[in-house]
């Protein structure tokens, strides 16, 4: 899950850059989950225990993938649950606008996301040294539908689920007397299907950011 801009809580620091192995350094989101939006109000704390870990039994429902599986994986820093649950055909659509550099990516597949992912959860070093400590996400579902988009992986009468829903992310990062909290928030759209491989649990096909409501 990614964003082009997250907001960060230190005045003048508003991008992360992240190398990927055996790539030039390549400027991602902060993180792979979401918004142009959203200021924090009071600084949020780090949560003070682990969650406990993802199962298989919080993919059993398309609610259950969205709002239990996903922060659980997130606050865990759980990059093989976390890959778990995306289909191979999973694409992130980034939100881009007028202030956007022109080489910034409007879409990338699996492949890229597990980049993105790996090294955030093994607290890679960001832009100004200080590596992740901590993460807190919580995604609130809106309403979700059976799609009527054709999707070219679609099997003819399987039912797709789209799902409107409300994202908060907060990256902790390490920082000595003057730690960077980074909040993120935004509405984002999933595509949600069948399991491939594993009946009766739901994967992410698409995941797509949107404006911020008034943005």
């Amino acid at each position: 899950m990614s964003r082009v801009r997250p907001k960060a809580r230190r005045a003048g620091k508003n991008r992360s850059q992240w190398s990927a192995n055996g790539l030039s350094v390549l400027l991602i989101p902060l993180f792979l989950l979401f918004s142009c939006g959203g200021d924090s109000g009071t600084d949020p704390t780090p949560i003070d225990q682990q969650p406990s870990a993802a199962s298989d039994e919080d993919r059993e429902s398309v609610e259950k993938l969205v709002e239990v599986y996903l922060p659980k994986v997130y606050e865990q820093l759980d990059f093989d649950r976390y890959t778990e649950c995306l289909d191979n055909s999973y694409r992130f659509e980034a939100l881009l606008d007028e202030s956007s550099e022109a080489d910034t990516l409007e879409w990338w597949p699996l492949e890229l996301e597990r980049v993105i992912t790996e090294r955030m959860f093994s607290g890679a070093i960001g832009s100004e040294g200080e590596p992740v400590r901590a993460i807190s996400l919580e995604i609130t579902l809106k309403t979700q539908f059976e799609t009527t988009t054709n999707f070219p992986d679609q099997p003819d009468g399987e039912a797709w689920f789209e799902v409107l829903t409300s994202v908060k992310l907060n990256v902790f990062m390490e920082g000595g007397l003057d730690p960077t909290t980074y909040q993120v928030i935004s509405p984002q759209i999933f595509v949600v299907r069948p399991d491939r491989d594993l009946p009766g649990l739901w994967a992410i096909y698409r995941q797509t950011d949107r404006p911020a409501s008034g943005s």
